[in-house]
């Protein structure tokens, strides 16, 4: 059949995870599709005595920015993310399209606590909730893609001061250059710009320095960035935040393994051609996708999340015919419509 449409009526899509709540099933069944979930991965938590630091680090204040690139990586250091946020008021979270407006606000944090309220348009607050807001400033909190931010938002009290456009290039693109280590740690100086400053990477930068006490904790004995991650993350976060000039203390925190095995009428169904579609979330599933389902027929489309799992899909020789270039549920169910739109998969 040649399919032109806009919607997914009547097609079949197989969404290999298991996930409540799960946006992107939500999507795909709205636009008319019969979708099927199924896992074929396993979480394993990592535990390490240096993950057991990094947590002690965390919890002490020694960080000055906390990078997630999912929320698995998040529930490792929940407790010391909820620990440093004893307010219920957090940082206002930015993206790219709202950092220029919020960096001068977040920059003038380096002036006295009563100024530093009312720039953020906040009320005044009890002595107590002051205190917290003050060890808020000394670590903040960026992730990748707003999945993580929305998870992050719901789980934790500690709100993202920094939210990257769905991939970790994204995030890189506005993330700020470290401080200069003061003269006097005693007596650090801050500049408050006058005016935003004018690209949003420069603007990302005055997110650098919003206390005394983040420039005190940029030296050369401490680890100024904490970034918990997959055993099976790529490289590019860890090594774009030091080629930036951060110290960065990275620390597996899980991995991802294919299932021992699947109920054999997934296998049966899979190799029949039962479904048109099949979204592919993540480099991990690429591959237990292959170990225990084997090639996709040709009327089955893959269709990808995101350019480093397309990248990766290819590393393994499964074929990949669209890409969702971000991974939200509605650029994920548009790039199935765009290709059944422009193919005939009968």
């Amino acid at each position: 059949m040649v399919v032109s449409r806009e919607t997914l009526a009547g097609l079949r899509v197989a969404l290999p995870r298991l996930k409540s709540d799960d946006a992107i099933a939500a999507a795909l069944k709205t636009a008319g599709a019969q979708v099927d979930t199924f896992a074929l991965t396993q979480t394993v938590p990592i535990e390490s005595a240096q993950l057991e630091q990094v947590r002690e680090r965390l919890a002490a204040g020694h960080y000055a920015w906390v990078v997630l690139s999912s929320w698995r990586a998040a529930q490792a250091v929940l407790p010391q993310l909820n620990a440093l946020a004893l307010a219920p008021t957090s940082t206002p979270a930015l993206n790219s399209a709202t950092l220029a407006l919020s960096s001068f606000a977040l920059a003038s944090e380096a002036a006295t606590r009563e100024s530093s309220t009312q720039s953020l348009g906040h009320a005044s607050q009890p002595d107590s909730v002051q205190q917290a807001d003050s060890v808020q400033g000394t670590t903040r909190l960026a992730v990748v893609g707003q999945s993580t931010a929305d998870w992050v938002n719901t789980h934790c009290t500690l709100k993202p001061a920094l939210v990257g456009a769905g991939s970790a290039a994204k995030l890189l693109e506005v993330f700020p250059t470290p401080p200069a280590a003061p003269a006097t740690p005693q007596q650090p100086t801050l500049t408050t710009p006058a005016t935003p400053a004018a690209t949003p990477a420069a603007q990302a930068n005055a997110l650098a320095t919003p206390t005394a006490t983040t420039a005190a904790a940029s030296t050369a004995t401490t680890p100024t960035i904490c970034l918990p991650q997959s055993q099976l993350a790529a490289p590019t976060l860890a090594q774009g935040l030091s080629q930036l000039g951060w110290q960065v203390d990275a620390v597996a925190t899980y991995t991802t393994e294919p299932l021992p095995q699947l109920p054999a009428h997934l296998k049966t169904q899979w190799q029949a051609g039962a479904w048109d579609a099949v979204v592919v979330t993540a480099g991990s599933s690429a591959q237990a996708l292959l170990q225990l389902l084997g090639p996709p027929p040709e009327k089955t489309a893959v269709v990808s999340i995101g350019q480093s799992t397309t990248a990766r899909c290819r590393e393994l020789g499964l074929r990949v015919d669209a890409t969702a270039a971000r991974p939200r549920a509605e650029h994920i169910t548009q790039a199935i419509i765009n290709l059944f739109k422009a193919k005939d998969f009968s």
